[in-house]
């Protein structure tokens, strides 16, 4: 609401508005009691709604009012009529600094002076605990006869904040970083609980644009000039100004801007003392110091005072835009003559519409010219030329955005700006956030920790990264939240969150998937933004589930990655309508394991991580919606993981992923003494199982004909020798003790099963009928396979005739990766029982049923990787990953602790097997590189 001249607020009548800011419209007005022109400051009334917003605004009165200082606007009293509040305070006539300056440097010692009288305001109000939080060249008026004022201590707190009184406790929201993007102190920027030092930075930025007539960190939006805050150097004064500058006061600049308190001036007296000890030297013999800028200066004002110099002072006059004099409070005003303004918008209201109305700025092709791939510096990218009107990346460019070769997870800004990743490094996770534009930028927002972080996403206005964490203890996923910048601890928002979040068009709602093991079902949920108000929009019964949730760009409808069971293991995208839950398939393309997927701006299709079968390389594709067509956009030897698009669609970010694994192997059962018996090219997938023959070679699954194929060799490496050449992919090869058969898992029959073949390559039969049958085992005598079935809701043993017949059932519960003892009595397996969080290494019984041995691995164990039997039945072996390197354990069958058997110093294990007479160990080991890329279109 406006308020028109002639309007009483009590004793004050309304004579004009004279600007509107974050904290509320400003108008000039009558006292009417005392006969003087004051300044009305009244806060929104759709605002006042907030117990919080009313305690911040008397609180700027109350702390305000108690300084008495002549460099400091004057409150004269506070209140409310009608449902309004309102202070009044003094009318200053003058204009404020940004008018003052108007993009061009001040002459040095009128600059000199408006920063000590501004150091010596904040020095009083700092002697009363009071921090101003929000110093500016909006926030200094200066008067025509050269008095400096500061205002609007509206953003002030009391400096000992942890004895705050309980009213007071909540008022400032961890998170929020207040003060303005352009002077805010680094922790400001992060968002972290500030002292008096943020003044003192922020009193360095406006000291700054005194002598250079413009800002030391800049930026196109609110978020790039934090950013700059954080990493970027300010240009030297003696590059920024075309007079000579005392080296000293670059010191003073230097040491008032430092990155981190600390190393700050640690009072502002000693700020202030320094700018008047500069200020005596250029002004010594006694003259008047003018201040001029351009034109000859005007005959010099004196005036007089506590917060004053000693020395009088000479100011400019100035004509004024319209001729009209601005007020101690104004708003962030129009750009008409007479209505000018001091006050611009708060810290969180300016960044948010700063960022709004920017988001969509031609940064991203900018960023982009960082690095063009030209060859195959990433791998082998191949697009096909007959790509259909409207898929996305037809030709593209792709610059590499980090190279640690850790990244796991990434999101990109949509203004696409900035990326953020998670960087896992031995065995801890942590986020980093980075400026496309400039590769030496990173910056960790969230610290280490022995947790998984996945599902990164972007708020819509680009401000927060939204993310999920899981393990360590954890009894389940949880979404947090996070400033884009880092700063405080994050937030959580939202308990059994299993899935990326993925935002509505408004980004007042977010959806994501959460899966209930208890309940059977997998459900996509909608949220509103602060986490609260989840409700059920759709659900899937297991072992059918919703995976990755995307919100299309016009609200209304939800795809979703979805695996399912029917006709096969396999991956599909659907749509949910976001009106009432109701789902519709988008595509009947299936595939092998489907991943992240994300809207193109227009609505016409979405780019989704996909693997096309369970043993080729997991890839970028392209589905058009709703025809539901799809195309590869990847055409390489490499994996991706995650997908993240700019709000227009013009650039993606991923993860792109790089192996260099291969097979070792040591005849004398001694680990140390393995070597490398393989070498196989980098991005080569040779880790799909290992597995010694009776005979001593070792059979293997291999890449190395551009297909997955199963493969035999010598120990030493010699005489390698495909076995299958079917163009569906064969995996996990096991031998049987008798040496009749070679065992393997093979797609060929249109799903997952377990197929057998004799040793020469002849005579494959498939020995199961399942939809999803794997990892196969043979009994020492040879006459049964035991191996993995994951048709229901939860993986289980299983056990064939190696000869054919009807398969047999061994447990109730989950249970994976089978080896049968050398005896043939027990079987043992990663098993989870009924209720229970975590796998153990466990022993069944050769015939079915609970486990008769159970152990509480360490959960660094890495779960999905063999269980063998080693020291003759008597122990079982398995794979411990802890920080990033891989070591092969013995677990005692009778308890006790276990024993490290390798002795590594890098590199992990994938895949190993030890023969049952202990004297042979292969293992494939090496490593996987993944780093961040940036894919844009080429035009």
């Amino acid at each position: 609401m406006t308020l028109t001249a002639g309007t009483r607020l009590g004793r004050y009548e309304i004579r004009a508005q004279l600007g509107v800011g974050g904290q509320g419209a400003v108008y000039k007005a009558v006292d009417t009691k005392l006969g003087r022109v004051v300044v009305i400051k009244v806060l929104p009334p759709e605002l006042t709604v907030k117990e919080v917003n009313l305690k911040r605004f008397e609180r700027e009165a109350r702390l305000a009012s108690a300084l008495d200082h002549p460099n400091i606007c004057t409150i004269f009293d506070f209140g409310e009529e009608g449902g309004l509040h309102f202070i009044a305070m003094q009318y200053v006539e003058g204009r404020n600094v940004r008018q003052l300056v108007a993009g061009r440097p001040l002459e040095l010692a009128s600059a000199l002076s408006i920063a000590a009288q501004v150091a010596d305001a904040l020095a009083a109000a700092h002697a009363h605990g009071i921090i101003h939080r929000d110093v500016k060249a909006g926030n200094v008026v200066v008067t025509d006869d050269g008095l400096a004022k500061v205002l609007d201590f509206g953003l002030a707190k009391l400096m000992d904040e942890g004895e705050a009184a309980p009213d007071d406790a909540h008022l400032t929201e961890i998170g929020v970083p207040y003060g303005t993007a352009t002077y805010a102190a680094p922790e400001q920027a992060r968002g972290l609980r500030v002292d008096h030092r943020a003044d003192i930075f922020s009193t360095g930025v406006l000291l700054y644009e005194l002598l250079t007539g413009t800002w030391p960190f800049r930026g196109k939006t609110a978020l790039d000039v934090r950013f700059s805050v954080l990493h970027d150097t300010p240009t030297p004064l003696a590059e920024a100004r075309r007079d000579p500058v005392p080296p000293r006061l670059q010191e003073i600049l230097d040491r008032a801007l430092a990155k981190e308190p600390e190393d700050r001036y640690q009072t502002m007296e000693e700020l202030r003392d320094d700018l008047k000890g500069v200020l005596r030297e250029i002004s010594s013999g006694g003259e008047d110091v003018h201040l001029t800028r351009g034109a000859a200066p005007v005959a010099p004002r004196h005036a007089a005072g506590a917060g004053r110099l000693s020395r009088g002072l000479g100011w400019l006059r100035g004509a004024r835009t319209g001729g009209a004099s601005t007020s101690s409070a104004g708003g962030s005003t129009p750009s008409t003559a007479g209505a000018q303004g001091i006050h611009a918008t708060s810290s969180a209201e300016y960044l948010v519409t700063e960022i709004k109305r920017h988001k969509r700025g031609a940064a991203v092709a900018l960023a982009l010219v960082v690095l063009t791939l030209a060859g195959a510096a990433f791998g082998v990218y191949r697009l096909l030329g007959r790509g259909r009107r409207g898929a996305p990346f037809q030709t593209m460019n792709i610059a590499r955005l980090t190279t640690t070769g850790k990244a796991t997870d990434v999101a990109l800004s949509p203004d696409g700006k900035y990326v953020v990743h998670v960087m896992s490094e031995a065995g801890r996770q942590s986020l980093w956030v980075r400026r496309v534009a400039v590769a030496a930028s990173n910056v960790k927002i969230v610290e280490e920790a022995e947790v998984v972080y996945r599902g990164l996403t972007f708020s819509p206005d680009g401000e927060f990264v939204y993310y999920v964490a899981g393990g360590g203890g954890a009894a389940s996923n949880a979404l947090y939240q996070v400033p884009v910048l880092g700063g405080p601890a994050p937030k959580k928002l939202l308990d059994e969150v299993d899935s990326p979040v993925t935002f509505s068009p408004d980004g007042r709602r977010f959806a994501f998937v959460r899966r209930s093991q208890g309940e059977g079902e997998a459900a996509l949920l909608v949220a509103n933004a602060d986490g609260g108000g989840a409700r059920k929009l759709a659900a899937r019964r297991l072992p059918d589930f919703f995976n990755y949730p995307a919100w299309s760009p016009d609200g209304e409808t939800i795809a979703c990655s979805v695996t399912g069971y029917t006709g096969g293991f396999h991956g599909s995208v659907v749509a949910v309508r976001a009106e009432d839950g109701k789902e519709r398939p988008v595509s009947e393309r299936r595939w092998a394991s489907l991943e992240r997927l994300a809207w193109l701006a227009d609505g016409s299709g979405l780019v989704l991580i996909a693997q096309d079968d369970p043993a080729s390389p997991v890839q970028i594709w392209w589905l058009s919606y709703p025809g539901g067509e799809a195309e590869r956009v990847t055409h390489d030897l490499n994996n991706y993981g995650g997908v993240s698009l700019t709000a227009d669609s013009s650039a993606l970010a991923t993860v792109q992923s790089d192996m260099d694994i291969n097979i070792w192997a040591a005849t004398g059962g001694d680990a140390g003494a393995a070597r490398q018996v393989t070498s196989v090219p980098s991005g080569f997938n040779d880790y799909w199982g290992v597995s010694w023959t009776p005979d001593g070679r070792l059979v293997y699954g291999s890449t190395a004909s551009g297909n997955q194929d199963i493969w035999v060799m010598d120990a030493d490496g010699g005489n390698q020798r495909q076995l299958t050449d079917d163009p569906r992919q064969d995996f996990d090869p096991s031998a049987t003790p008798d040496g009749r058969y070679i065992l393997f898992t093979s797609l060929r029959a249109g799903a997952t099963n377990i197929w057998r073949m004799n040793p020469d390559g002849s005579g494959q039969t498939k020995l199961t009928g399942g939809k999803r049958d794997f990892v196969p085992s043979p009994s020492p005598d040879g006459r049964w396979v035991v191996y993995t079935n994951g048709d229901s809701e939860s993986l289980t043993l299983w056990k064939v005739p190696v000869e054919g017949g009807a398969p047999v059932r061994l447990t109730e519960h989950q249970a994976n990766w089978p080896a049968v003892s050398p005896d043939g009595k027990l079987i043992a397996c990663w098993y989870r029982g009924e209720g229970e969080k975590l796998q153990k290494l466990a022993a069944i019984p050769s015939e079915g049923g609970d486990p008769v041995k159970v152990f509480d691995i360490s959960p660094t164990v890495s779960t999905w990787a063999e269980v063998r039997w080693v020291e003759g039945g008597r122990a079982l072996a398995y794979i411990d990953t802890h920080n990033g390197v891989s070591q092969v354990w013995s677990q005692p069958l009778e308890g006790g602790p276990p024993r490290q058997l390798t002795h590594f110093k890098a590199d992990q294990i994938f895949r190993f097997d030890w023969s049952s007479d202990g004297k042979r160990l292969a293992y494939t080991r090496g490593k996987v590189t993944s780093d961040v890329i940036l894919i844009s279109n080429a035009r």
